[in-house]
């Protein structure tokens, strides 16, 4: 919604979630993240990377919080 974000930046970071979200819902490529065995707990544990795209993509959204238009917040 924010017009100053480029657009190669908005499918970058849509990119980059998806495939963090595929990764940690496919078994296969959940192994091979973790060695090609499976954790016995903690199944998860890159899922840091994870939130630290997320909070990239809510610091880049502040930083350009000002060109963000009122009726794009209320949808």
């Amino acid at each position: 919604m924010n017009g100053r974000i480029p657009l190669k930046k908005k499918l970058g970071y849509a990119f980059l979630c998806v495939v963090m979200f595929f990764c940690m819902m496919i078994r296969p490529v959940d192994m091979l993240w973790h060695g090609g065995q499976m954790p016995n707990w903690l199944p998860f544990r890159y899922s840091f990377m994870f939130s630290f795209i997320m909070l990239s993509m809510a610091a880049m959204t502040l930083r350009y919080a000002t060109s963000i238009k009122k009726h794009h917040l209320a949808a």
